[in-house]
């Protein structure tokens, strides 16, 4: 897949990240990116890490332009790799997860009543530390402590041969408010992309592991979505054009 060198570069120019901060947050070679910001090509699960760590979906970041209208967010169902490279440590876990808003947990272990319990232990400790709206409302010193914990876990799971391995994506997702807001006779829904993530706990001894998924809402799906709720009363907002 070649990328969108000049787009690329200049997200990350306005993230404030350097290629090497860039590229060990959100774990590919600093070559890898290098060859993105050049307009080369690379594999579409590497793309899907940049666009994660830009915080856009990766279709965005495609050499080739779609054609839709002017200012709108390209949509386009297609299948796609998710990268999960495999965290070894407290801080690498939270960096993924800090941003993630719905995430799936799968599970490649048939653990004994001991090692479930540490799991367990982990997976709380992992929910304590990205509790929303962010892990700055903990004190730093219950901070500390907790990934500390987190590391300890970890490393007593590692010995057990099991392995944390998370990623995350960018998708167009509906999100309908539960009740009106103030001044507002109408219930009230919008359109907009939310990081989802996946983890999977298992006892793969390798760097990283991909999961495919599909997505599946279209420019053409949003637009007849649209159209049905504001035949049903709804007030819309449509993110996928900028105001």
């Amino acid at each position: 897949m070649r990328a969108n060198g000049a787009k690329i570069k200049a997200l990350r120019k306005r993230a404030g990240f350097s290629q090497r901060d860039f590229a060990a947050r959100f774990a590919i070679t600093a070559r890898t990116l290098q060859r993105a910001e050049n307009g080369e090509r690379i594999l579409p699960e590497m793309l899907n890490s940049i666009a994660t760590g830009l915080k856009v979906a990766s279709s965005e970041l495609n050499f080739e332009p779609l054609n839709t209208p002017p200012g709108a967010i390209p949509v386009e169902s297609h299948k796609e790799q998710v990268r999960l490279p495999r965290a070894a440590t407290a801080r690498q876990i939270v960096a993924v997860l800090a941003p993630i808003q719905q995430l799936t947990t799968e599970y490649d272990i048939d653990p004994d009543e001991e090692t479930a319990e540490e799991v367990a232990a982990a997976i709380e400790t992992m929910e304590q530390l990205t509790r929303k709206p962010d892990t700055k409302a903990l004190e730093p010193s219950t901070y500390v402590r907790r990934l500390g914990r987190l590391n300890s876990l970890l490393s007593r799971l590692e010995e057990r041969g099991v392995r944390f391995f998370v990623g995350s994506y960018w998708e167009p997702t509906v999100i309908i408010e539960d009740e009106p807001a103030s001044g507002r006779t109408t219930q009230y829904c919008r359109f907009e992309s939310i990081c989802r993530g996946i983890m999977l706990i298992g006892q793969a001894d390798v760097r990283y592991l991909t999961r495919p998924i599909i997505r599946e809402y279209t420019n053409e799906k949003i637009d007849a979505s649209i159209e049905e709720l504001r035949n049903s009363g709804w007030e819309v907002d449509d993110r996928r054009i900028p105001s």
